[in-house]
C-alpha cells in the first residue's frame, strides 16, 4: 500500500492475522506489531483535512502512518455492563 492521500481504511483480515509488518524502504526498517484479542487492523493517515496536533511540524503529517489494534465492522465486540476487552499489542522494529 502506497499513501498518497486521506486515508481511513480498515483492513479485515478474515482469518485473524495477528501479525502486520510495516516495511519502511527509505528508512531501511520494518516495524512489527504482533496482537492478540483483535481481528482487525486500521490504516489511516490524517492527509489535511484533520486537525493536527499542535506540536506538529507544518507538513509532518505528510510522513506518517497509524496503524491500529481493533474489532470493528463484522469483528465488533459488545460487552456486558463492567466488562473490558483484553487486547495485547507488542510493537518492534529491525533494520531491513
Amino acid at each position: 500500500m502506497t499513501v498518497d492521500e486521506k486515508l481511513r481504511k480498515p483492513i479485515l483480515p478474515l482469518d485473524g492475522i495477528a501479525t502486520v509488518a510495516i516495511r519502511n524502504e527509505k528508512l531501511k526498517r520494518v516495524i512489527r506489531m504482533e496482537k492478540s484479542g483483535s481481528k482487525s487492523t486500521a490504516f489511516w493517515h490524517p492527509w489535511t483535512t484533520q486537525k493536527l496536533p499542535e506540536n506538529w511540524g507544518t507538513n509532518e503529517h505528510l510522513h506518517m502512518v497509524r496503524v491500529e489494534s481493533d474489532n470493528v465492522k463484522q469483528n465488533k465486540v459488545s460487552l456486558a455492563p463492567g466488562k473490558s476487552p483484553v487486547l495485547k499489542v507488542i510493537v518492534s522494529s529491525a533494520a531491513i
